[in-house]
């Protein structure tokens, strides 16, 4: 049996205050160099107005969807799926999005659902009254851009007279569905 106190001690990395970069931290030049700056990593991410849909304007909670699939409404449009019911108690329009595997990979779902949420950010302020909406995302999402989605959700949202009578162009026009 050896005695551990003979053994030379391993090296730790060295904490890096200066940058974040990983071949810093372990004191080689193998790692890949990243360039970011230390306020970036503790910030969470934001869209570019630096504002972001708030936690209690989230569905969260599995009751809240399963609530809405059984009770709620629903219009299909373009890229997305939309369901809704009035909420009674909440003062605000509250948002839950659902983005599954047929929409594509990781990267492409994560990127749906900014859109969707971005998209409800910047409009749930012309909902006629507090609703509860589900977003669902549809594989074709894949790729569009953010006006086409913002189209989409604005004629779901019109299709499903959610919309103040001022609020959108062409708002007040008859529709012959």
């Amino acid at each position: 049996m050896s005695d551990s106190t003979d053994s030379a001690p391993v090296p730790l990395p060295r904490v890096v205050e200066a940058s974040c970069g990983i071949a810093d931290a372990w004191g080689g030049s193998a790692l890949p160099q990243f360039e970011c700056s230390g306020s970036a990593l503790m910030s969470a991410p934001t869209n570019q107005s630096g504002q972001k849909l708030s936690r209690s304007l989230r569905l969260r909670a599995s009751r809240d969807f399963l609530r809405l699939k059984g009770d709620g409404l629903r219009h299909a449009q373009g890229c997305l799926i939309l369901n809704w019911q009035v909420a009674g108690s909440v003062s605000k329009s509250r948002l839950g999005v659902i983005t599954s595997r047929r929409v594509g990979p990781a990267v492409v779902r994560n990127r749906a659902r900014r859109l969707l949420r971005e998209v409800f950010r910047r409009r749930r302020d012309l909902i006629n009254q507090p609703t509860d909406v589900v977003l669902v995302a549809r594989p074709s999402i894949a790729g569009l851009n953010y006006a086409r989605v913002e189209r989409d959700f604005m004629e779901a949202l019109r299709r499903a007279k959610l919309l103040n009578n001022h609020s959108a162009p062409g708002a007040g026009r008859s529709s012959n569905e």
